[in-house]
């Protein structure tokens, strides 16, 4: 591996954005952080005050200059160039020593800048390293190191054994506000464990292909997906959550949503959840009716009325990602959801 320096400005690297030339989706690169806005002003502070902006890291595969360190940079200043936002009230001006002037930055979109600190931004010229003939454990070392030092966990590499193409399907099924209603933090979804979630619901629709539903297996498990080519799966996985979208709308309405009521949607619970979600769809069963079976039925299993022995929560608890408490509870909340339906006859 080499890295090579290229200087590009804002304008430029903008343009080869939206021709396709440059792309911030390459598989195995962390989740950026979301900026907040006064993090977006500060980096248009420092563009037009000439405050040094930190060199980026890239790779390039067919003729695509793929990010691999620097979205947020790139994307907050796209955005500002199109007007998308304006700085933070409290953003200091910028002095530009060159012109002699003082720059309002202030509740000031791109368009309302002076000429000279517009061109300032369009042509900043940034350091962007590629690197060449880098192989995966190469980038990898490398964001690493570009993140103090904090290796990739097993979650964060999934898109890397997936390809280009399962992975670019994987975060689009991830991207669904679904996850974002589950009792999944922000930090764990940055740490793409709403991925992991989708690829343990996979998961048990394989059972001899995995020994535990850990974070290890799971990222063995997408070189078993990649190399079988088992995408379908992943297309029912998808359908199923957006069915489950509506499940979650629908029991906003109807219930108080308490912090005993979404224990049942805690990660540890969802793959089983996806899962019974796609037998419902195949069983055309509303989502009212889900709903209703998952928010009573299912979650007061969870109760602490209930003894951790018995019934769903004797496969829950220590040791819950060995095969057998995993199966127990996908064979558990099937059984549970087959009987409901009968009831409901």
């Amino acid at each position: 591996m080499r890295k090579v320096r290229t200087d590009l400005s804002s304008n430029e690297l903008k343009r080869m954005f939206e021709s396709g030339k440059l792309s911030f989706d390459y598989p195995i690169q962390r989740k950026p952080g979301q900026w907040n806005l006064f993090k977006q002003s500060e980096l248009i502070h420092s563009f037009v005050c000439d405050d040094p902006i930190p060199d980026m890291y890239a790779v390039q595969k067919d003729g695509i200059i793929y990010i691999i360190d620097g979205s947020q940079r790139l994307t907050s200043v796209f955005s500002y160039i199109d007007n998308e936002y304006k700085c933070h009230p409290n953003t200091p001006n910028a002095k530009m020593d060159l012109y002699n002037m003082d720059i309002e930055l202030s509740n000031k979109d791109f368009s309302q800048l002076d000429e000279a600190a517009q061109n300032k931004i369009l042509n900043e010229k940034l350091n962007v390293y590629i690197l060449e003939n880098a192989t995966y454990e190469d980038i990898e070392r490398v964001i690493r190191k570009l993140n103090n030092g904090s290796p990739m966990t097993n979650s964060q590499k999934i898109r890397g054994v997936l390809g280009k193409d399962l992975s670019k399907t994987l975060k689009e099924i991830a991207k669904k506000k679904f996850f974002e209603q589950t009792k999944l933090t922000p930090k764990a979804i940055d740490r793409h464990e709403d991925e992991a979630v989708i690829i343990q619901t996979h998961m048990l629709f394989y059972e001899n292909d995995w020994n535990k539903l850990n974070s290890r297996d799971v990222l063995n498990y997408s070189e078993v997906i990649r190399r079988e080519d088992r995408v379908d799966c992943l297309q029912k996985i998808s359908e199923a959550i957006d069915y489950l979208i509506e499940v979650l709308d629908i029991a906003k309405q109807k219930f108080v949503f308490s912090k005993e009521l979404t224990g049942i949607l805690r990660k540890v619970h969802l793959p089983m959840i996806i899962y019974t979600a796609i037998f419902a769809l195949e069983n055309n069963v509303t989502a009212r009716h889900f709903a209703e079976w998952l928010f009573t039925e299912m979650n007061d299993q969870l109760s602490p009325d209930f003894p951790v022995d018995t019934g769903y929560k004797k496969y829950c608890g220590h040791g819950s990602t060995s095969k057998v408490k995993v199966l127990g509870r996908r064979d558990y909340m099937i059984s549970s959801f087959e009987k409901n339906l009968k009831k409901s006859v």
